[in-house]
């Protein structure tokens, strides 16, 4: 398919592409000798889930950033599904990672996403420095013109769905009780959006 007829699709990273929180849990849990799973995490924000300050969050990120980053690895359903994106999309990854993290962001997708042609864009980012200045996931994502993104953030997935962009949550105990919208649609696993993908645009 050619570049300009395919439709463009944003993708989050970390706990879409990306298994984060795991790797995250089992650092936090060894560093601190605590026993907190997955489904301890009922925000999207550490400082609430485990009851510490967010200087303390933004310490613990950057630590982990700084000493474990390398163990990150591609969700493995991910991995069966990305010749079909790239064959049929336009695709952009669209992360709040922090800038600290950005070269070692990019040799990642380097290394993972080989001789595949994608685009990064760093959000505007609460979560970890909200002194960082730029667009929003939904200003980006209007402003790219997409016509579907998936993210694991309610609030995100919310925004862009009010905007008009048929956008994919994906099921996490941070995110259960998002509301519903008609452009939102909510997904446990990567198959379950290739199915919808696969179903609006006939692609088998």
């Amino acid at each position: 398919m050619n570049k300009k007829n395919k439709l463009k699709i944003g993708i989050d990273i970390d706990d879409v592409i990306v298994n984060f929180i795991e790797p995250f849990l089992y650092f936090y849990n060894k560093k601190f000798k605590d026993n907190k799973n997955l489904s301890d995490c009922t925000s999207y924000h550490f400082s609430d889930c485990f009851k510490i300050t967010k200087e303390k969050e933004f310490f613990l990120i950057e630590e982990f950033n700084c000493k474990k980053f390398h163990e990150l690895e591609l969700i493995e359903e991910f991995k069966n599904k990305i010749n079909f994106l790239f064959k049929n999309y336009e695709v952009f990854f669209i992360t709040a990672r922090p800038l600290s993290i950005k070269e070692k962001t990019e040799r990642f997708f380097e290394k993972s996403l080989k001789n595949k042609k994608y685009t990064i864009i760093y959000s505007v980012n609460y979560h970890y420095n909200n002194s960082y200045e730029g667009k929003s996931k939904v200003e980006i994502c209007k402003s790219l013109g997409l016509s579907y993104f998936i993210e694991d953030n309610q609030y995100n997935a919310l925004d862009c769905a009010k905007k008009g962009i048929k956008t994919f949550l994906i099921n996490k105990p941070w995110n259960n009780n998002c509301e519903n919208h008609n452009n939102l649609i909510k997904v446990d696993n990567w198959d379950e959006i290739m199915e919808n993908l696969k179903n609006e645009s006939g692609n088998n």
